[in-house]
């Protein structure tokens, strides 16, 4: 019986009777929890080589280099997987532009709300900084840009869908917030 297993797809060393869909599970959970963990490894590589960069760029090159990272593993993994890049979201297709210009907006719609709503509330006294000019905002906002994409390649991109295939949208995020993977 053990010979017929063995050259089965469900057939696992320490139980030959793991059914397929169990086996699925652990090898979607392992794929997950270790692009996790090499998402992590290259963000914590990347921290000391940023120290030598004087100022603000320093920031900004972090979040280039664990964006493109998180890109490159976002493809590795994909890729392992035999699944297209379109899967996990990280390929630009027709309204991408479109639904990225909207999902700024309303970032800034929710930032606007939020000091707003502080404002009003009396918590925060809002104060123009002197000094501050064009480049600087500028490579405040390039730089958020690129830590947002990082973010979004390293916890929603790859490992929130493929969770969700398995979970459900519910299950996937419930996991993904629980600390296991973040």
């Amino acid at each position: 019986m053990l010979s017929r297993l063995a050259g089965r797809q469900n057939w696992c060393f320490l139980n030959p009777i793991v059914s397929e869909s169990k086996l699925f599970w652990w090898r979607l959970l392992g794929r997950v929890l270790l692009f996790f963990l090499s998402s992590a490894f290259v963000l914590a590589a990347t921290a000391p080589l940023t120290q030598k960069i004087p100022g603000p760029w320093a920031n900004f090159v972090l979040g280039l280099v664990a964006a493109l990272g998180a890109f490159a593993l976002t493809v590795l993994f994909v890729r392992w997987e035999g699944l297209p890049l379109q899967s996990v979201g990280a390929a630009p297709k027709r309204g991408s532009l479109l639904r990225f210009a909207f999902g700024f907006l309303v970032g800034l719609v929710l930032v606007a709300l939020y000091a707003s709503i502080s404002a009003a509330a009396g918590h925060v006294r809002w104060v123009r900084a002197p000094g501050n000019g064009f480049a600087p905002t500028l490579m405040s906002l390039l730089t958020y840009f690129a830590l947002s994409c990082r973010e979004e390649l390293g916890f929603r991109g790859y490992p929130l869908l493929r969770l969700k295939g398995f979970f459900g949208v519910w299950g996937a995020q419930i996991y993904r917030c629980s600390g296991l993977c973040r």
